[in-house]
C-alpha cells in the first residue's frame, strides 16, 4: 500500500515553475473549478469503477490492488483520492481481521485524504463515503466495537456516471 504522496521535486512534481501557455494546474490558483467539484467531463476511469465494485463487495484487499494501480499511474492531485479510498478499504480489511488499531489508523488516514475531494470527484460521491467511513470509524472505536460492528453498515462507494 502506498504510504506517502510520492510528491517529490522531480519532473512534474512540486516545483513552482510554470510553463508559459500551459493550462492551469487542477485545483491550482489559476483553476476556476472548485476543488472537489465534478466537471461535466469527469467520468470515472475504468480502474476506479473496478476498484469501487470490489470495495462494495467487501473485497477490500482486491480493491486495494486495483486502486493502487490507479494511484501509481496518476501524477496529479487525484492520486490522493485513490489513496484515501484504498486506505478506507484496507482499514475495513483490518477490522474484519480483528486488528482494531490498524483499522482505526487507516480509516483516519483515508478520511483525511478524501476530505478535500468532497462533495464529488471523478463521479465518486465522496461526501457520502466520508459520512459512512466516519460512522464506521466511530462504531469501531467503541469498546467491543470490532465484535459488535454491523457489517451491513460498512461504507459503500457510489459512482455517478454521466449519461
Amino acid at each position: 500500500m502506498p504510504a506517502g504522496d510520492g510528491g517529490g521535486g522531480g519532473a512534474g512534481g512540486g516545483g513552482k515553475t510554470a510553463l508559459v501557455g500551459a493550462a492551469p494546474r487542477p485545483g491550482g490558483r489559476g483553476d476556476r473549478r472548485r476543488r472537489g467539484a465534478v466537471s461535466a467531463s469527469e467520468t470515472p476511469p475504468p480502474l476506479l469503477v473496478e476498484g469501487v465494485r470490489l470495495f462494495n463487495r467487501g473485497r477490500w484487499f482486491e480493491a486495494h490492488e486495483v486502486l493502487e494501480q490507479a494511484w501509481l499511474s496518476e501524477r496529479g492531485e487525484v492520486r490522493r483520492l485513490y489513496q484515501g479510498l484504498l486506505q478506507v478499504g484496507v482499514g475495513l480489511h483490518h477490522a474484519r481481521r480483528g486488528n482494531r488499531r490498524g483499522a482505526l489508523s487507516l480509516l483516519d488516514r483515508g478520511i483525511a485524504r478524501l476530505t478535500p475531494f468532497a462533495p464529488q470527484r471523478l463521479g465518486l460521491d465522496v461526501a457520502r463515503l466520508l459520512e459512512q467511513a466516519r460512522a464506521a470509524r466511530h462504531d469501531l472505536s467503541e469498546p467491543g466495537g470490532l465484535d459488535a460492528f454491523d457489517w451491513r453498515r460498512a461504507p459503500r462507494a457510489r459512482l455517478r456516471r454521466r449519461r
